[in-house]
């Protein structure tokens, strides 16, 4: 994971981790995302990829919310892969 950098409205750094997560899993699954019972995985990956959409479902979390959910999000993918800074 590519961390992004930590931009001070914790929204915009969860839809910049929602975004590269959304990019990379299909790169780094695909063969599992091919497979037909994936089919609503792949779709809400392709959801995630647009920024507006990122943008409206972080908009729907209050900035401890967002913050917390970035955290997690970076967490468990730092379990999978190291990160890399940009």
């Amino acid at each position: 994971m590519t961390v992004p950098p930590h931009p001070d409205d914790a929204r915009e750094r969860l839809v910049a981790i929602v975004i590269e997560l959304a990019d990379r899993l299909p790169q780094e699954f695909p063969a599992l995302l091919s497979l037909g019972r994936f089919a609503d995985e792949r779709a809400a990956l392709e959801r995630l990829r647009d920024p507006a959409w990122a943008a409206r479902a972080a908009a729907a979390c209050g900035p401890a919310e967002a913050a917390r959910l970035a955290d997690l999000a970076t967490r468990r993918w730092e379990a999978l892969t190291p990160p890399q800074e940009t």
